[in-house]
């Protein structure tokens, strides 16, 4: 159990259905009115994640999914033939333009490395710790790579294998993931513009939307208080679903709710350990990564 830090205004979900009461959900908001580079930061992190995402195909196999738009950032198991893993696939019918811009948004994905890493560190320091001797077990890249073995075998910023981005009204069924190999997960929440991406300033009631801990009958309202929304939560432990909208969220014109969830996906983790046995040559013909992608989706746009 990651120890969790003294904050200044924290605000933390105590599970008291067993003791000892542990903490299952630690979350904090940074109001829109604040200015810092902190604040800056995940703005702008906002903003890349959910450019990129525009780009991506949805994830529709998701058996949790019950609306709204899902789609994944940073690597998966493969699907394609012959593959073991892979970076998620852009969307078909993409023109040169938008590729070029997608690749731009990719390459700044790298500078969050640390900053997301120090996040989780300001949370829980153990947490942090546990999720960075997972990627290390494994060899794992970092969500924001381009390719398997481009890591710096000297980095100490890796903590996920992939980001799912959420929005347009996205809400889920109650579940445990245990898809998922990373004890806790990082998350970042806010209501964003549709033109721009940028975390928007809502006039919403603060129910009707939330992150719900239905055995517990608690729920994080997003709207609670204006500013974006960062969560630690418990992984596989706790049952967890984010509430459906309601109409004036799923139906507003110039808004979504901007949400996204790091991972370290277990699936992937076998598949690394698998790789550790092989050499990167041997690696690089079974994955998928962002230059093998990045030349099928140009020949696909070739041929339109």
């Amino acid at each position: 159990m990651p120890s969790i830090n003294t904050l200044p205004h924290p605000y933390v979900i105590i599970d008291k259905t067993q003791k000892p009461y542990l903490p299952v959900c630690i979350y904090e908001i940074t109001p829109f009115d604040v200015s810092s580079g902190h604040s800056q930061i995940l703005k702008d992190l906002i903003i890349t994640l959910m450019s990129l995402s525009q780009n991506h195909q949805e994830i529709k196999t998701n058996k949790q999914l019950l609306g709204g738009i899902m789609k994944g950032v940073g690597f998966c198991p493969g699907s394609d033939a012959g593959k073991s893993a892979g970076v998620y696939s852009r969307k078909a019918g993409l023109s040169p333009h938008q590729i070029e811009l997608d690749n731009m948004q990719w390459t700044k994905l790298q500078k969050y490395d640390k900053f997301i890493h120090s996040r989780i560190s300001h949370f829980s320091q153990l947490a942090a710790q546990e999720n960075q001797s997972l990627m290390e077990l494994a060899k794992l890249p970092n969500f924001s790579q381009l390719e398997w073995t481009s890591a710096n075998p000297k980095d100490k910023f890796k903590s996920f294998s992939n980001v799912i981005v959420t929005q347009d009204g996205f809400f889920n069924k109650p579940h445990q993931d245990f898809n998922d190999l990373n004890a806790w997960t990082y998350g970042i929440f806010s209501f964003v513009s549709k033109k721009d991406f940028h975390p928007f300033l809502t006039v919403f009631t603060p129910s009707g939307h939330g992150l719900h801990f239905p055995e517990l009958e608690k729920e994080i309202y997003f709207s609670k208080k204006p500013g974006i929304m960062e969560i630690l939560w418990k992984t596989a432990k706790m049952v967890h679903h984010k509430t459906k909208p309601p109409p004036e969220i799923i139906n507003h014109d110039k808004i979504t709710h901007f949400g996204c969830s790091f991972q370290i996906n277990h699936k992937l983790f076998n598949v690394g350990e698998k790789f550790l046995k092989m050499p990167p040559t041997a690696i690089n013909s079974r994955v998928n990564g962002y230059c093998e992608r990045n030349m099928q989706d140009q020949k696909r746009t070739k041929k339109h």
